[in-house]
């Protein structure tokens, strides 16, 4: 998964000659089960919601193939949502815990959502690009089966972006920032805007009490610009990466 800039396995897709990548991608499997009876159990949706589901359930695999080695007929995000229809399952492991037991009821707690306000766009220049989100202390408090708060980081990105790396850095209230997660970019992002989410630490509850938490996200490149060697496009006179929007949501 690592390696040099721009040379690595996972961004020149090689990264399936290694056989943990079957390991990691079952477990991936897994954890989306884990995630869907959690979800199933609280009474929230597991899908995305609104605008974004069409878009998320039409989105194509186009390299499935079937027990008999031909292109499966279901090529659709939404046709794999469950594992249902394919009569399998996991032994029980790690993420158990955060699925509630049978006959609980869990109350479901409304997502709320704070913009930050970009504060500086161009990532890579003198100053980090990224921005502050005003968020409620109580909104970061942990609650019985909520979900860690996240950073939704939209970069406008272009093709002579991919294989870049980046850094989420959070910091609380003027506190020294931690890395909260990474962004890699692979070739179905470069396309214009592209939003990831990165987990926030939750002990950034820990200091926030009842005040409202000046919550700052930016994001800072792993390697200098132009360090990474883009295959299908030059770097030579394109606009750096942006950081168009940057959202904080709780639940």
């Amino acid at each position: 998964m690592g390696g040099p800039a721009g040379a690595a396995f996972m961004v020149q897709f090689l990264s399936p000659v290694d056989p943990i990548f079957f390991l990691h991608h079952g477990n991936l499997d897994r954890l989306w089960d884990v995630w869907t009876r959690r979800q199933t159990a609280l009474g929230r949706p597991t899908p995305p919601q609104g605008d974004d589901l069409p878009t998320w359930s039409a989105e194509q695999f186009l390299f499935f193939s079937n027990a008999q080695g031909q292109p499966a007929t279901k090529t659709s995000a939404g046709d794999y949502a469950t594992m249902g229809a394919f009569d399998y399952d996991y032994s029980p492991g790690s993420g158990e815990d955060e699925v509630p037991a049978a006959g609980t009821v869990v109350a479901a707690v409304a997502a709320q959502r704070f913009a930050a306000r970009v504060t500086s766009a161009a990532i890579g220049g003198g100053e980090p690009a990224g921005g502050v989100a005003q968020v409620p202390g109580s909104a970061l408090a942990a609650r019985p089966q909520a979900s860690a708060p996240v950073a939704e980081v939209t970069l406008n990105l272009g093709p002579a972006d991919q294989g870049r790396r980046f850094r989420v850095l959070v910091s609380a209230a003027g506190a020294p920032p931690v890395v909260a997660g990474g962004i890699t970019v692979f070739s179905h992002h470069v396309h214009g805007p592209t939003t990831f989410t990165v987990p926030l630490p939750r002990s950034l509850a820990a200091s926030a009490g009842n005040a409202t938490v000046p919550l700052r996200v930016d994001v800072v490149p792993v390697e200098p610009a132009g360090a990474v060697a883009a295959p299908r496009a030059t770097r030579s006179g394109l606009a750096a990466p942006r950081v168009a929007a940057i959202t904080v949501t709780t639940n």
